[in-house]
């Protein structure tokens, strides 16, 4: 029970700090819906060619990038960490009562809410620019 109360507690630290800095968190959220907007227009072409699953475009290129999403930020998980082991915040962590697999895992849960934020804006976006190619959709 310690440990989750230390979790919730770096966790909420955590996410404080991520809404403090308003800039990156709207290039973050901003970002699939760049991708989005931009580039899946420019697949719809690509909707007549047979073979193609039915839907247009978009039934692909949102998958796709739910795929790409899950990827780069998994892949960009440490550096946040990374960055409080430099100005050694994570040092003065360590010696603390909390768990070292709350301290862990209040960075992972961090990273992983902005994915999934980030994965819905995504797939709202993409069923909401889908409906018109989906056949019977108006």
């Amino acid at each position: 029970m310690k440990s989750f109360r230390d979790f919730r507690v770096l966790f909420v630290r955590n996410l404080k700090g991520s809404l403090r800095n308003p800039v990156w968190l709207f290039i973050g959220m901003f970002q699939p819906v760049l991708y989005l907007l931009l580039f899946a227009p420019l697949l719809k072409g690509l909707g007549n060619v047979p073979g193609f699953p039915p839907g247009g475009a978009y039934t692909v290129f949102t998958p796709g990038l739910l795929v790409m999403l899950a990827l780069f930020t998994t892949a960009f998980a440490g550096f946040g960490l990374v960055d409080h082991i430099r100005n050694g915040f994570v040092e003065r962590l360590l010696v603390t009562p909390a768990s070292r697999f709350s301290i862990l895992l209040a960075y992972l849960s961090r990273d992983v809410a902005v994915l999934l934020v980030q994965s819905v804006i995504a797939v709202i976006l993409g069923v909401v620019m889908m409906r018109p190619a989906v056949p019977g959709g108006r």
